[in-house]
Parts: C-alpha cells; sequence; structure tokens
C-alpha cells in the first residue's frame, strides 16, 4: 500500500525510511488515505475480504478504525 495525497489534508507526517504521510488532523482524530497494489487487491479478494490492522503502540489498544467510504462524505466521529 503506498499513503496518497488527498485535498483535505492539513499535515505530513515523515519518519526514517518511510514514505511521507499526508493526514488530517483536528487534534481528535487523524486520518490518511492509501491505495492498495493490484497485487493486494488480487490478494484481498481470494482471502474472503479480510483487512488486517497494525498499530504500534504500548499497553493498550488506541481507538483505530479502517473504512472504504470517504470519510468527508460521512459525519466523522
Amino acid at each position: 500500500m503506498k499513503p496518497v495525497p488527498f485535498k483535505e489534508a492539513n499535515r505530513e507526517l515523515q519518519s526514517p525510511g518511510c514514505d511521507p504521510l499526508p493526514t488530517f488532523t483536528d487534534c481528535k482524530i487523524s486520518l490518511s488515505k492509501w491505495r492498495l497494489t493490484t497485487e493486494e487487491i488480487d490478494k484481498l479478494q481470494h482471502n474472503g475480504g479480510y483487512l488486517w490492522l497494525w498499530v504500534m503502540s504500548g499497553e493498550t489498544q488506541p481507538p483505530v478504525a479502517i473504512t472504504v467510504e470517504h470519510p468527508f462524505d460521512t459525519k466523522l466521529p
């Protein structure tokens, strides 16, 4: 997957060895947009449509969400 710029992005996160990550943040949420490769789409179609979410964290799991809906077309949490 590759991060994708989007018009609502108001911040860009950077880390050594990683692509820049355009994000939208309002100090409550942080959103980013990703494009799957053809190979990843093929794998998704052949594994039952499952996605796995990795979150690097400490002792607890922070609230997260994955969606295929455009978040600016719906009410943000």
